[in-house]
């Protein structure tokens, strides 16, 4: 009986508030013990990165600050514990029973170039039911705007993005996931037709099946004839896109990039390089390896 005691006690400190479309919220394992490992840790490919995954060990054991949420009209910033998941415990303290809107995540690479929105009427929300597993994220369940960097890029090919994120209502209409918002650069959307994902590069629109309402790992290196598409450890060479698509001194955006996005985002980086089939399979395995 006191064990029964204890379990009912903790399970009722680990919810908080029901979100819109979404369910309510429930305890979840951290993505990895002591000694944990982030995804730009398996390979050391990333210039920024952002999401409720610490990037790098040392970014996570160091208490890097996660996102920046608003609740009940008062904002706080949320740091990562060492094991690589955001201090969830704190945010449910400071928002209680308020709606956690999440204005800014910061970038935990060292370029300092956080992606935020303007307010929290375009805000996702904090939600620990994304995808068919349920894993935390940012939960877009009214096509809300985008998220935009706060420093611009200029970066010619190669170069690689990448998010993890899915789509869940509204399958039939296009809706991007990260990239650049001016005519002619790239990025990676779900596509004009249910379970598809597409790259844009200005011209070329080569699709991909990626089924709707679950969580995928996206990555896209945009490398001329020799770009690659990998979803979900499924690494697609020999893609041929535009090679003058790129960022020209503009900023980089994850969401609905001037449309309107409905579902998650996880976590999302940028490399300015080519990362290598083998890079993008050690990133995906370490995202995979804790759920994703």
């Amino acid at each position: 009986m006191i064990i029964r005691a204890l379990f009912v006690v903790a399970a009722f400190l680990a919810t908080t508030v029901a979100l819109p479309q979404a369910q309510a919220w429930l305890a979840q394992s951290a993505p990895s013990g002591s000694g944990y490992t982030g995804p730009c840790d398996a390979a050391s490919v990333c210039s920024s990165a952002w999401g409720l995954v610490a990037a790098t060990a040392s970014y996570a054991s160091s208490g890097g600050s996660a996102f920046e949420v608003s609740c009940g009209g008062t904002d706080y910033t949320i740091d990562f514990l060492s094991t690589g998941a955001p201090d969830y415990a704190a945010q449910s303290s400071d928002c209680g029973d308020n709606t956690p809107y999440l204005l800014t995540f910061y970038d935990q690479i060292g370029s300092n170039n956080i992606i935020t929105t303007i307010g929290t009427s375009t805000a996702a929300v904090l939600s620990s039911s994304c995808g068919t597993t349920g894993k935390y994220g940012g939960y877009w369940s009214s096509g809300d705007e985008d998220y935009t960097s706060s420093s611009t890029i200029t970066q010619a090919q190669p170069l690689t993005m990448a998010v993890v994120m899915d789509r869940t209502t509204n399958v039939t209409s296009t809706q991007a996931a990260i990239g650049n918002r001016e005519i002619g650069s790239p990025f990676i959307q779900f596509a004009d037709s249910a379970n598809t994902i597409a790259i844009w590069d200005g011209t070329n629109y080569p699709n991909f099946t990626a089924d709707d309402n679950e969580l995928h790992i996206l990555q896209a290196v945009i490398n001329g004839g020799s770009s690659i598409v990998a979803i979900d450890g499924t690494n697609n060479t020999g893609v041929s896109l535009d090679d003058t698509a790129d960022f020209s001194g503009d900023p980089l955006n994850i969401g609905s990039i001037g449309g309107q996005f409905y579902g998650c985002f996880a976590f999302g980086y940028f490399a300015a390089s080519a990362v290598s089939t083998a890079n993008l399979t050690a990133i995906y395995d370490n995202l995979s390896g804790q759920g994703y």
